[in-house]
């Protein structure tokens, strides 16, 4: 650009580039060429070149550092009180201290050009050759911004890249944390279960235990003086016979009194009623034996037990249940019981508890359904030589399709509120497969009945 200081005077720099500027350190118009001024109209030589043009691209203010660092960039100008546009390059000529500006006006469509009053004879000849050149530095510029763009499309690659593999670290983070909290609620869950069963077991195993005692006293007092009761009735009906065959020397008195005591019926209903006090009796011990039995409150923890006593203690305390009722008529209980079964080591007091829960549930499935006969049978069996099995089956309507998956979970139930807590058959679930490391689970059919199977190791060992 020297060589058009030098080759050229002003006034023809002037005519061969029509829309150049020339603009001293301070960015003030040193020189306009001509088609430029005639469409500024006013002076301008002189003049801040802020006054007339904003540069729209690149985005900088008119600052001579700013500009120094963009000379390979197109800049367009535009003007601030018409529509005019000027495209080219800015070029600093170090030797004579001004920045240089080589470019030609432009629009979007011809009619913009038109509207400015530009003709074809007011773009200099060799301005092709400016085009061309502002093209080829258009071009270069192209490839810049495109390397720049590209680059900056990798850089937010890599930052999405990164975000996606911190988000999957989160989700993956979230994941164990849900997986840990689910697990944590789980196990509070069994530890509730636990809880509640230790509560409700030593609960239970005291409460029938202090029936049982406080029972026990007075059946003990009561037993005892049956027999002396026996012996002496039985010595009074000796003598009334010897005294009654004594009749003929008996005084009136005597005789009246002896008549009034209808001795002929009490000596028939005095027996009988000794039997009955006695069958009572009876029937209270086994209830208290029962009692003891399923609450093993007195024993060990573990111990070697025969089941069958079990399974009679649960059905001794629910015969108040199993008798007739005026809905129904009384539930039919069939035992099969093997004959060879073994004694198995246990928590026996626990494993009661699994059969009162699971027997109830059966007496109330054939409540529901009191038209038929009820029956509840009970087998036992021996697998093989380490495992038994205990089948408690009902005829009842049977589980629905709906709520199986649910027969075990924690506080599930159909009852009505006030009558079940949801816990017997989850905590039943629990005594044989934690406690006991056996297996219980069913098997139902609609309207044909439900089946229960507990199986169960003879050894812990």
């Amino acid at each position: 650009m020297v060589g058009f200081h030098y080759t050229l005077p002003p006034e023809g720099l002037a005519q061969a580039f029509p829309f150049h500027l020339v603009l001293d350190s301070s960015l003030r118009i040193v020189q306009v060429g001509d088609v430029l001024q005639r469409l500024i109209t006013t002076a301008a030589v002189g003049d801040a070149v802020e006054d007339y043009f904003v540069i729209s691209r690149p985005k900088i203010s008119w600052d001579l550092d700013k500009i120094l660092t963009k000379q390979n960039s197109l800049f367009l100008l535009s003007a601030k009180d018409s529509a005019l546009h000027l495209k080219g390059q800015m070029m600093w000529v170090e030797v004579e201290n001004v920045l240089f500006f080589l470019g030609s006006a432009w629009g979007y469509n011809p009619g913009d050009l038109k509207s400015l009053g530009l003709k074809l004879q007011d773009f200099a000849l060799h301005d092709t050759t400016t085009d061309f050149v502002i093209l080829q530095r258009t071009s270069q510029m192209a490839l810049e911004d495109t390397q720049a763009l590209t680059q900056q499309v990798q850089v937010k690659k890599e930052q999405v890249e990164k975000l996606l593999q911190h988000q999957e670290k989160l989700t993956q983070e979230a994941h164990e944390r849900a997986q840990a909290l689910e697990k944590t609620l789980n196990d509070l869950r069994q530890t509730q279960l636990h809880l509640v069963q230790a509560e409700k077991m030593s609960a239970l195993g005291q409460l029938v235990a202090g029936i049982a005692h406080e029972i026990n006293n007075p059946l003990a007092f009561v037993s005892g003086n049956l027999e002396f009761l026996k012996t002496d009735v039985a010595n009074l009906l000796r003598f009334m016979v010897l005294y009654k065959a004594q009749g003929q020397h008996l005084s009136s008195e005597l005789e009246t009194a002896f008549y009034e005591l209808e001795f002929d019926f009490l000596e028939t209903d005095l027996p009988k009623l000794l039997r009955s006090l006695t069958t009572g009796s009876d029937r209270i011990t086994e209830i208290v034996d029962a009692l003891r039995n399923f609450s093993r409150l007195d024993e060990s923890p573990i111990k070697q037990v025969n089941i069958h006593d079990g399974l009679d203690s649960s059905l001794r305390l629910l015969q108040h249940r199993l008798k007739g009722q005026p809905a129904r008529a009384p539930i039919d209980v069939k035992r099969y019981y093997s004959p060879s079964f073994p004694s198995i080591e246990c928590f026996a007091g626990q494993l009661n508890q699994v059969f009162m829960n699971i027997i109830a549930n059966a007496i109330d499935a054939l409540e529901s359904d009191p038209n038929q006969t009820s029956t509840i049978t009970i087998t036992t069996s021996q697998l093989s030589s380490d495992w038994i099995r205990v089948e408690i089956a009902d005829n009842g309507p049977g589980i629905p399709l709906a709520i199986q998956a649910k027969i075990f979970d924690p506080f599930f139930t159909t009852k009505s509120i006030g009558k079940g807590t949801g816990l017997g058959m989850s905590i039943s679930r629990q005594i044989v497969t934690e406690q006991h490391g056996g297996h219980l689970y069913f098997q139902t059919s609609i309207q044909v009945g439900t089946q229960f199977f507990i199986e169960l190791p003879i050894s812990r060992g």
